[in-house]
């Protein structure tokens, strides 16, 4: 499915950055095959800028190679992100050089007389610092939703509602204690002897105390205290490895189940005894934290890293300006935290908790979608930039004349990709409807940002000093 929406969704913004430099250029020079390459010519630093960008934040997942999946979106995703490339850059001009003088190609518009610009608003000094302004008060509140966020583990928010099994489930929650539905369990192995020689059951009986003296924790079973089964049901049958049951309080997949259970792990590391040769936590709960701190550690550590820098050089490349791979990382970035925002307070107003993992689901969309949005606006303001170039306000010019040209173009493929998204919100269960406020949200403000607000205006603010060192031909 991510190969699919993916080449489907980036093969549309490619070929239609190039359509739109080609509806300007046919008004122009009134010959299909002319306009066709020089629409390709002008179109190409910002699709190569956002096609390597693109390829980079899904090449990188290869870095995740304790998760299989991952590593194998890494490998596939990329090559499919290559072949749509190479379609758009061939199949479309062809395309276009060979119908786009015909009338039925555009029905039921004409391009006869050229485009009219969408008027847009001009940028002035005061208008651009209030843009700015704008997006540091985005990014605050982004910031802050990011920073509070606490992911639960709960997956019965995918879970449809109205069937019988989430009826019972949310039944049992509120009847039972909510741990007796997936008990913590911790696996020992004696060292010598068998589970039952009195020093080791002693032992046993003293991690079991050790456990209950947790807050949270409401019960222990084990081959020390086997409630009502048969205590043989606790031990191997060579009697050398016993497990423990550990009934919490809260629910073990809520935020505070799990952080109950990293509780209960570091006591169980901790606890010395010659008694023992191992001991191990386990359980759904247990297995889910730990793919958690995998996780966040191969992507806060490895994969985010890793694909920024190769991003930022990658733009840097392509536009011949260090600040070029700046820019689009900072309306990425509001735009990513003000979606994963919404998606942990929304549902919170209606009592559901936000998964944890939606977070690293959300920052690859918003990232490739805000590269190729940023790479389109910034590559016209750059060619509208070099026209004028060392004339006064220079700078503000070609950001409103960059707006007035394509910035209509990035919003309508960013409402597009928004709604995609946002049908998700009519999924049946909350665990979908997440996803697709963090998705919709994420990828609307992202759009925004970069061709209305904060892109336009800081490039506008910065003049020739933000192409640096492509600059210095202008001066030449």
């Amino acid at each position: 499915m991510l190969l699919v929406t993916t080449s489907f969704g980036l093969g549309m913004d490619y070929s239609s950055y190039i359509v739109l430099r080609f509806k300007e250029k046919i008004a122009e020079l009134k010959n299909p095959s002319l306009a066709a390459h020089d629409a390709l010519v002008h179109s190409l630093p910002a699709i190569a800028a956002a096609s390597s960008t693109d390829v980079i934040g899904f090449a990188v997942m290869m870095l995740a190679w304790d998760f299989p999946l991952l590593a194998s979106v890494g490998k596939t995703v990329p090559i499919a992100i290559l072949a749509v490339l190479a379609a758009s850059l061939t199949f479309t001009p062809a395309l276009l050089a060979k119908f786009g003088d015909k009338k039925w190609f555009w029905w039921p518009h004409t391009v006869e007389a050229g485009r009219k610009p969408w008027r847009g608003f001009k940028l002035t000094r005061g208008r651009a610092i209030g843009l700015i302004l704008l997006t540091i008060v985005l990014g605050t509140i982004g910031a802050y939703g990011l920073l509070t966020f606490k992911g639960s583990h709960d997956y019965s928010v995918f879970m449809p509602e109205g069937t019988e099994g989430y009826r019972a489930y949310v039944e049992f929650q509120n009847t039972f204690p909510a741990g007796q539905l997936m008990p913590v369990y911790v696996v020992g192995e004696v060292s010598h002897g068998t589970v039952w020689d009195p020093i080791v059951m002693s032992n046993i009986r003293k991690l079991a105390e050790e456990i209950e003296n947790i807050p949270g924790v409401i019960e222990v079973r084990g081959p020390h205290n086997p409630g009502t089964k048969p205590k043989e049901l606790y031990v191997s049958s060579d009697n050398k490895t016993f497990y423990l049951e550990i009934i919490i309080e809260p629910s073990p997949l809520s935020r505070e189940g799990v952080d109950l259970v990293k509780n209960i792990r570091d006591a169980v590391h901790k606890y010395r005894s010659d008694t023992f040769r191992r001991l191990l936590i386990g359980g759904i709960a247990a297995t889910s934290m730990e793919i958690e701190e995998l996780l966040n550690k191969d992507f806060w550590q490895k994969i985010f890293p890793v694909g920024l820098v190769l991003m930022w050089l990658a733009m840097t490349l392509s536009f011949m300006s260090v600040w070029a791979g700046i820019i689009p990382l900072i309306t990425i970035t509001v735009g990513y935290m003000i979606g994963v925002t919404l998606a942990s307070k929304i549902p919170g107003l209606y009592g559901e908790p936000a998964l944890w993992f939606l977070p690293l689901m959300t920052f690859p969309a918003v990232l490739g979608v805000g590269m190729d949005y940023n790479s389109f606006y910034m590559n016209r303001q750059r060619e509208e930039l070099g026209k004028i170039a060392g004339k006064p306000g220079a700078g503000y010019i070609a950001s409103t004349n960059a707006i007035h040209a394509v910035s209509h173009l990035v919003v309508g493929l960013g409402l597009i990709v928004t709604a995609t998204y946002s049908a998700l919100i009519l999924g049946s269960s909350w665990g979908v409807r997440e996803l697709g406020i963090a998705l919709a949200g994420g990828v609307f403000v992202t759009t925004i940002l970069a061709a209305i607000i904060f892109t336009p205006a800081i490039l506008s603010i910065m003049g020739e000093k933000a192409w640096w060192p492509y600059s210095r031909r202008w001066k030449k």
